[in-house]
């Protein structure tokens, strides 16, 4: 019985090692995806304001 109680505990501690660490870089993505949305929002803004962004044609490459 005690072998099993501490089999489950160290299954325990390992669990929450690992959530800890999925965790933590759950929220460093968190954080890159919030730059990047930021990025692009400002690309937007970027082309808005050049204007370019209404000439852009669909046009196939010249090697087609």
């Amino acid at each position: 019985m005690d072998k099993r109680i501490e089999d489950l505990e160290v299954r325990f501690a390992f669990q929450e090692e690992s959530i800890d660490a999925l965790n933590r870089q759950q929220h460093l993505q968190q954080k890159e995806i919030d730059t990047l949305q930021r990025e692009v929002a400002r690309l937007k803004q970027l082309l808005q304001q050049s204007g370019s962004g209404n000439d852009i044609i669909d046009e196939p490459p010249p090697h087609y």
